[in-house]
């Protein structure tokens, strides 16, 4: 039977991403709080991470570690969106799920 699953390699991706994005709030934000959301429907999985940090401070592309985040989500075809919330700063994912 076919399941709509991730891969592997799109897992991978993902946590990476993860990593990333907590690493980035726990080294530049000053957040006190930050909230990740998970969503898997039947033919995406839907990720969001927030934190209510300073922003981005002004440097729009959020540096070299949005750069990698942006590149792995777009190996795994996924949408990919940063948004400077001032305060804060808004992560989102949206990887599209094929059955296997």
């Amino acid at each position: 039977p076919t399941r709509n699953v991730l891969s592997r390699a799109e897992g991978e991706h993902i946590f990476r991403i993860v990593q990333e994005a907590l690493g980035n709030t726990a080294r530049h934000a000053g957040a006190s709080g930050v909230q990740l959301r998970i969503a898997q429907a039947e033919s995406r999985f839907d990720l969001e991470i927030r934190d209510d940090g300073i922003g981005l401070r002004g440097d729009g592309d959020g540096g070299i570690g949005f750069a990698t985040m942006r590149e792995r989500a777009e190996l795994i075809g996924a949408r990919f969106e940063i948004v400077d919330m001032s305060p804060g700063v808004r992560i989102s994912l949206s990887v599209p799920i094929r059955a296997r």
